[in-house]
């Protein structure tokens, strides 16, 4: 809840004399949160991830994307591609460089709530030994993003939370076709992949070491004093 924000609300007919900014109190808990967990924990939650192998870690962040749309009467690639054909897309792009490196990574699909434990199965047949993938829907949102190399997503929460926290993260909508529903490109930073070819440059900057430095977002902190202070004020 941002400047941004409001521009949009206002935008929508909502007067601007009734709109305050106060930030979003859920990121001030994302930010405390995140800053709890020490080394040492991370470098465990790396170790049971790649089974001591060693390695990138790089997260998926599902999105039941199909069911939902079924759910509401549209189709299943409504916005262009689905969460099965961008996890396909990265799959086979991981598998391709990482046979040509010999890197290792361990791809977690961190699960939504909604999803269905199988729901990914055939997406994952990648024939590398380079490549190991592990479900997870239990460990904690921000020790598994300060434990990761990189999160890819499309639209999730997640990937909020990942900028919050200020780790790597990169959008992947291949074949969009309509406004991004990522507010990171309605602010004008496109930071979404939108072709295989994009893909494929970005993850092989970051499999030979060239990680790109987290964007650098303008978040309103302090969501609740905010919000106190204008209420006595009022």
């Amino acid at each position: 809840m941002d400047e941004f924000a409001r521009k949009e609300m206002c935008a929508l007919g909502i007067a601007n004399e009734k709109l305050v900014v106060t930030g979003q109190p859920f990121f001030d808990h994302i930010r405390r949160t995140g800053s709890c967990f020490s080394a040492q924990e991370i470098e465990k939650l790396r170790e049971k991830l790649t089974v001591g192998q060693g390695g990138l870690v790089f997260v998926f962040a599902s999105q039941p994307l199909v069911s939902i749309h079924r759910q509401n009467g549209m189709a299943d690639d409504y916005w262009g591609y689905t969460e099965i054909t961008v996890l396909k897309a990265v799959t086979a792009c991981l598998g391709k460089l990482t046979n040509e490196s010999g890197t290792k990574v361990t791809l977690v699909i961190r699960l939504h709530p909604k999803d269905d434990a199988n729901a990914y199965q055939d997406a994952l047949t990648i024939p590398t030994e380079s490549i190991q993938f592990v479900f997870d829907r239990e460990t904690d949102s921000s020790l598994l993003l300060k434990s990761a190399d990189l999160i890819i997503g499309m639209f999730s929460m997640l990937l909020l939370e990942a900028a919050i926290l200020g780790r790597p993260f990169t959008s992947v909508q291949i074949g969009l076709k309509r406004e991004s529903p990522l507010v990171f490109d309605r602010m004008g930073l496109d930071l979404s992949i939108l072709t295989d070819s994009e893909l494929e440059e970005s993850f092989r900057e970051i499999l030979n070491g060239e990680f790109s430095e987290s964007a650098d977002l303008p978040f309103e902190f302090g969501a609740t004093s905010k919000i106190v202070d204008y209420l006595e004020r009022y």
